[in-house]
């Protein structure tokens, strides 16, 4: 029996070391998502957190690739009000909900002239209104874009001012996911950009989930060690 870690040749715990195995399905899932894999790896700093730091680097790199691909392709995915659209056939999901919180100083003056509705104070709110709402609504894309959905209906949308004073505007919007079977009827076209945006979606999701699963992993807790 190998008494050293095939990745770094550092020995396993034992009486001079409290170096301890990485377990197998750990293993596994590091060799799947790694350039380099190995038979195994260990506790050692210089073993699985350097490896997983240096994967987390490349994925950082795949990911800021992939939102710069997915950018141009949100507006793909149809945001409804409608409850019911006409002629849709479709398959209810799940809600989803977007928020977002921007400042701007310009609250008060709003209310205290009634011509700086038609100057630029009111410019500038509408502006962040709008900001608001576009996030909100990649928000709601996004989040449905991980349930498999190709839609959003019933879409709502409030807007609130909060930090009293400080001018904060706060935009919320929900709705609810759907998966339109006949989208290419109602909507045809956004079916290319709408493909792609969803197959790009799943790639970054995938990633996000490896990320997340390498920053646990270089926690080292006994979770992820043999004994």
């Amino acid at each position: 029996m190998n008494d050293k870690c095939p990745n770094c040749d550092k020995k396993y715990k034992g009486l001079l070391s409290q170096n301890r195995k990485l377990k197998k399905e750990y293993v596994n899932r590091i060799n799947a998502i790694s350039q380099k894999p190995q038979e195994g790896f260990c506790s050692n700093s210089d073993c699985i957190v350097s490896v997983a730091d240096d994967i987390t680097i490349r994925l950082n790199g795949t990911a800021a690739v992939l939102r710069t691909k997915i950018q141009p392709l949100f507006t793909s995915m149809p945001i409804v009000t409608a409850q019911q659209p006409l002629r849709w056939d479709y398959k209810t999901l799940s809600i989803v909900s977007g928020q977002s919180v921007t400042g701007t100083g310009i609250f008060s003056e709003i209310g205290s002239s009634f011509v700086d509705f038609f100057g630029g104070q009111s410019n500038q709110f509408a502006k962040k209104l709008k900001d608001g709402e576009d996030i909100c609504k990649n928000q709601l894309r996004a989040n449905a874009a991980k349930l498999g959905a190709n839609a959003i209906i019933a879409t709502d949308i409030d807007y609130s001012e909060v930090g009293g004073a400080k001018g904060m505007l706060m935009v919320c919007m929900s709705g609810t996911a759907v998966y339109v079977n006949n989208l290419v009827d109602v909507y045809p076209e956004v079916e290319a950009n709408l493909t792609e945006f969803l197959s790009l979606s799943k790639e970054l999701e995938k990633v996000s989930e490896n990320l997340d699963f390498l920053t646990r992993i270089k926690s080292l807790s006994d979770k992820y060690l043999e004994s």
